[in-house]
């Protein structure tokens, strides 16, 4: 009887085994997402191909891996909802961009590869760790794992894209999720506390890893002066072309400054005349006053630094640039030299903005045709044009600031400063400065910071903001 009991009792508990696995294994064919692409290993062997083949220039293939990536992340935003949907799309969208930009040959470093890759593993960590902690609450055990190995996957990836080596206890974080997600993913043994406990500590790491990854300077070393371009130009389409080129990264700067002004009253307010006479009230000895300004500047880099003159942005306590479809966003500045009169301001947005191209300011001629793109009078998107008048003017404005003026004749105005000043083959030459003038208007007279000076103080500006 007492055997006959356990052997019942034995044929219970292995019909409960089986029945669970079953139902586990059933949760996990009908929720654990198909394998493809987005597997770490595989989307980053895309990556390393498409970076191992911009240096040969084989640029299509570069491009098309970047799209077989690119089709895996717009597959996982068409399944997300919410804010996860939107930032799947935009990094699909920067994926799709940066293939564009291969194929047109716009793309200057692997920093600008190296910097997209980086975000795009960012993305989907953040995505799978959001993933796991929702499987995790349906007690969904099996897509719990596959997304919280996932999650940390990426998460190395991101680190490994942006350069950067993962803390140690933030190793430890990385290692202990994929061991506990192998567990969910196999239906092993684990302990609920266990899981929670993974899934917070690496959404803390994920969370540390994006302000890594946005403090990282990819664009300071990528501003180069490019090669001069060759060949003939056709003067009665050339202007048009450099504006069409060029018009979508000059931006319209909006700045706002604070300063204190002595009351012109104060010295007054104790006087008996004044009192008795005209009934001074009592009144602060300073104010402050708020000056409004503008200015234009150029988009240098797809992910919103913009270079401009430090008079329109160095003592700015607020700065709006509207951008040449209409949007504004606020800028802050990123830093500012007086002595060359150069400044680099950013802007935030989830779009990779269209940038300028810098070319040789060394080997630009006197005679040579040039066109300004700016807002002057607060007229944006005004261009004009006209030669290069002189080269290497110093002592322009002030004697002691590092001056080697491009001279031109282009019509340049208040508000045209911090624009750029273009040749014929669409590259910028220059950083347009000051004028010359006794009326306050153009005079045909027009200073220009060179390229080649402006684009090492960016890179300076950027990487030690001085």
């Amino acid at each position: 009887m007492m055997m006959k009991r356990r052997v019942f009792q034995r044929s219970i508990a292995l019909l409960i085994a089986l029945l669970i696995a079953t139902i586990w294994a059933a949760a996990g064919q009908a929720q654990t997402p198909a394998r493809g692409p987005g597997e770490q290993g595989e989307l980053d062997q895309l990556f390393k191909k498409a970076r191992e083949n911009f240096p040969r220039k084989d640029f299509k293939d570069a491009a098309a891996d970047i799209r077989k990536g690119q089709a895996f992340v717009k597959q996982e935003a068409d399944r997300a909802t919410g804010e996860a949907k939107q930032t799947l799309t935009a990094s699909a969208q920067d994926l799709n961009k940066l293939a564009e930009e291969l194929q047109k040959r716009t793309i200057r470093s692997v920093k600008d590869l190296d910097s997209v890759f980086a975000r795009t593993h960012h993305t989907l960590a953040k995505y799978y760790q959001q993933k796991a902690s929702e499987s995790w609450t349906k007690r969904a055990i099996s897509e719990a794992g596959h997304y919280l190995k996932l999650a940390a996957a990426h998460l190395e990836s991101a680190l490994a894209w942006a350069g950067q080596q993962i803390e140690a206890e933030g190793a430890a974080a990385v290692e202990e999720a994929k061991r506990v997600g192998e567990k969910m993913e196999k239906a092993a043994d684990w302990a609920a506390s266990e899981v929670g406990k993974d899934i917070d500590a690496i959404g803390k790491e994920i969370e540390k890893a994006g302000h890594k990854i946005e403090s990282l300077d990819f664009t300071s070393s990528s501003i180069q002066v490019s090669e001069k371009a060759g060949g003939p130009v056709d003067l009665n389409t050339a202007i048009i072309q450099v504006a069409k080129q060029n018009l979508p990264a000059v931006v319209y700067i909006e700045v706002t400054e604070s300063r204190e002004v002595t009351n012109p009253f104060s010295p007054f307010e104790n006087d008996p005349f004044f009192k008795r006479f005209f009934g001074v009230p009592k009144m602060p000895r300073k104010f402050k006053q708020e000056m409004k300004g503008l200015g234009s500047g150029m988009i240098i880099d797809p992910q919103g630094y913009i270079l401009t003159n430090y008079h329109v942005a160095g003592g700015a306590t607020k700065m709006e640039v509207t951008l040449a479809d209409g949007s504004k966003h606020p800028a802050k500045l990123v830093g500012g030299d007086p002595k060359t009169d150069l400044a680099v301001i950013r802007i935030s947005t989830n779009e990779r903005l269209p940038h300028v191209t810098f070319g040789d300011s060394d080997k630009v001629e006197v005679g040579e045709w040039v066109v300004a793109i700016g807002a002057p009078r607060a007229l944006e998107k005004s261009v004009t044009q006209g030669i290069i008048s002189a080269k290497h003017r110093r002592a322009v404005t002030d004697p002691t600031s590092y001056q080697d003026f491009l001279q031109t004749d282009a019509a340049i105005n208040p508000g045209n400063s911090g624009g750029p000043l273009l040749n014929l083959y669409g590259e910028v030459v220059g950083v347009n400065a000051a004028i010359a003038t006794e009326s306050g208007g153009f005079e045909g007279i027009g200073f220009t910071i060179p390229s080649n000076m402006a684009v090492k103080a960016a890179n300076a500006l950027i990487a030690r903001s001085r």
